[in-house]
């Protein structure tokens, strides 16, 4: 019997994203594979012994959600790696939307800051991934609201408010002011969760986003009647010296597919 339905893989990085959907068909024809996010730099050796150990040596997309280093920082390392194809790649490119100069001034007066370095490795991670993809050959997209990414649909950001979010880097206060509201959320959920009984959860179980976070890329696929929705969320915290080759892998056909929210999500979201 073919199958004909979908694969969803979620590997086990860590505090990080790594998931691969793979869209089979009944006619035999070749499985659409799309790679979501690549985990941190570390991760990059996970993911690759587990695209070889399915013999995938050939990915049609592949998306980074947004340019924190454990989302992006595996894919820098995996896609160096020429014997893997990658038709198309979906990322954002911060410098298409603000003034570079006018961001790396706002960031280097808030160099004391936590976020701002953060902000900083971001960029840094953007541009390296990149460079990658651009010294492979591969073409580059942005995945805004609406554009199709082979069976799956961007949800999110749309060009207006990524660049409202991004518009925000170019302004030192609001870069205080994340990193100030961060910190505050962060000191009230240690004070829930100290407080709350064993086993008990709490209606704040994370702390707010930061501003790359919300830049963050949303898909969706629908299929045998069910929407999946697939976004950045917070890692699983599975200890390293415990994590399998994948976390979790879900088959997924036109029978048996309920109505449900996917995976790479997480309760806030």
């Amino acid at each position: 019997m073919i199958y004909d339905g979908l694969e969803i893989d979620m590997l086990s990085v860590k505090d990080a994203d790594c998931i691969l959907v793979t869209r089979w068909y009944a006619d035999k024809s070749a499985p659409r594979r799309i790679l979501i996010d690549g985990g941190h730099k570390e991760d990059a050796e996970i993911v690759g012994e587990f695209l070889a150990q399915r013999k995938i040596n050939c990915l049609n997309h592949v998306v980074c959600t947004h340019p924190h280093d454990d989302h992006a920082g595996g894919l820098i390392e995996l896609l160096k790696d020429r014997d893997l194809k990658v038709g198309h790649a979906w990322m954002h490119i911060p410098e298409n939307h603000v003034d570079w100069a006018v961001v790396d001034a706002a960031l280097s007066k808030s160099a004391n800051i936590r976020e701002a370095s953060v902000m900083r490795k971001s960029f840094d991670d953007a541009d390296d991934l990149q460079e990658v993809l651009r010294r492979q050959g591969t073409p580059i997209s942005e995945p805004f609201e609406g554009e199709r990414i082979g069976f799956l649909t961007v949800c999110g950001p749309s060009p207006a408010y990524y660049e409202g979010l991004i518009d925000k880097f170019e302004d030192v206060d609001e870069i205080k002011q994340a990193t100030t509201t961060i910190r505050r959320q962060a000191e009230l959920l240690k004070a829930l969760t100290d407080s709350a009984s064993p086993g008990e959860e709490t209606l704040l179980d994370e702390p707010e986003e930061k501003p790359i976070n919300n830049s963050s890329a949303i898909l969706r696929t629908k299929f045998g009647g069910g929407v999946y929705l697939f976004r950045r969320r917070r890692g699983s915290g599975v200890d390293k010296s415990q994590r399998s080759i994948y976390t979790r892998r879900l088959f997924l056909d036109a029978d048996t597919a309920p109505r449900k929210l996917a995976q790479h999500q997480s309760k806030a979201d």
